[in-house]
This record gives structure tokens, C-alpha cells and sequence, in this order.
């Protein structure tokens, strides 16, 4: 069996995205985020990794898993998809998101 389909090896993979995620205090540190110009929130950011970021969101903002949204964040300009979507305290989610440089386009609105 190829070790990437091999369960044994969940727990490495794990070790692995844990060990490249950055903790950050959602108290301090923060983002904007919006799919549709115009519905800016601001949100905590809960962990930061090499290839997104992951903010805490009110349960009823939280974006659907593969939806598009952009982000400010450390100012850049994010391009950003949903990953996955994790219940976090009461009222809010851990929403992981895969995040790109912003590629500019001028028909693009803001």
C-alpha cells in the first residue's frame, strides 16, 4: 500500500500541519474578510500556516467550505478559499481558509 493512503500514516501527516501552523491571539491579531464588496467583518485570526490562515468567525458569517473570499491580512491582499469549517466556542467557527497574493485585475471590484 503507497504510505499516503496508508492510515498509519494519518497521525505524521497531522504532526506535519500542526508543526508549520502559528498561533496567534484572536484578541490582537485581526482580518478582513468579505465575499461580496461592501460586507467587510472583522475577525480574530486563531493560526496562521504557510499556505492560508484560519479566523474565527460568528456562526452565521461563516463562508460555506470551497467558497471564494478576499481578505486583508499583515497588509496584503489575500485570494482566499474556504478549507474547512470547524465549531469553535459558542457563537463562532474555526474557518481555515488556503489564501494566494491578491493577482490585481482592474475589472476585479474591491
Amino acid at each position: 500500500m503507497h504510505p499516503a493512503f496508508d492510515p498509519r500514516y494519518d497521525s505524521v501527516l497531522d504532526d506535519l500541519r500542526q508543526g508549520t501552523r502559528f498561533l496567534k491571539d484572536p484578541e490582537v491579531d485581526t482580518a478582513v474578510v468579505w465575499q461580496t464588496p461592501g460586507e467587510a467583518l472583522l475577525v480574530g485570526v486563531h493560526d496562521e500556516s504557510l499556505s492560508g490562515l484560519c479566523l474565527v468567525m460568528p456562526c452565521d458569517r461563516a463562508f460555506a467550505v470551497g467558497s471564494k473570499a478576499t481578505i486583508v491580512y499583515n497588509h496584503e491582499v489575500l485570494e482566499a478559499t474556504v478549507r474547512h469549517v470547524t465549531p469553535h466556542a459558542e457563537s463562532a467557527a474555526l474557518v481555515g481558509f488556503e489564501c494566494h497574493t491578491w493577482q490585481n485585475d482592474p475589472n476585479r471590484e474591491l
